[in-house]
C-alpha cells in the first residue's frame, strides 16, 4: 500500500469518524437535544441532512455524498438511544470501510 493510500485509509477509518462524530453528535446533535423544542426525530433528520449537505459541498453533484443521509440517520438514532460517542464512531468507521470498498471515489 502506498503512503498516500495508507494515509487516506487512516483518514477515512479513524480521523474522519472521530472528528465528524465529535462535531455532529457531541456538538450539533447534543446541543439541539438540550436546547431545542424539536422532537428527537426532527433533530436527527436535521443533523443527518446537514451532514449529507456538508459531504455534498465537498463533492458537488455526487450521489454518494447524498447517500450519507441514510447512515447519518442511523448513527443519529444510535446516539439518541445511547448518548455515547464510541458506538457512533465505530459505526461511522464501519460504514466508511464499507463505502470505501464499494466506490472508487469516496464522498
Amino acid at each position: 500500500m502506498s503512503s498516500d493510500a495508507w494515509w487516506t485509509t487512516v483518514q477515512l477509518l479513524v480521523i474522519a469518524p472521530v472528528l465528524e462524530e465529535i462535531l455532529w453528535r457531541a456538538g450539533l446533535h447534543e446541543t439541539l437535544l438540550q436546547r431545542s423544542q424539536w422532537p428527537a426525530a426532527r433533530i436527527n433528520l436535521a443533523v443527518a441532512f446537514t451532514f449529507a449537505l456538508a459531504h455534498g459541498l465537498r463533492t458537488p453533484g455526487s450521489l454518494w455524498a447524498w447517500l450519507t443521509l441514510l447512515p447519518a440517520g442511523y448513527i443519529g438514532l444510535l446516539y439518541q438511544r445511547r448518548r455515547q460517542l464510541l458506538p457512533c464512531i465505530v459505526a461511522h468507521a464501519a460504514m466508511n470501510a464499507l463505502w470505501l470498498g464499494v466506490t472508487p471515489s469516496f464522498p
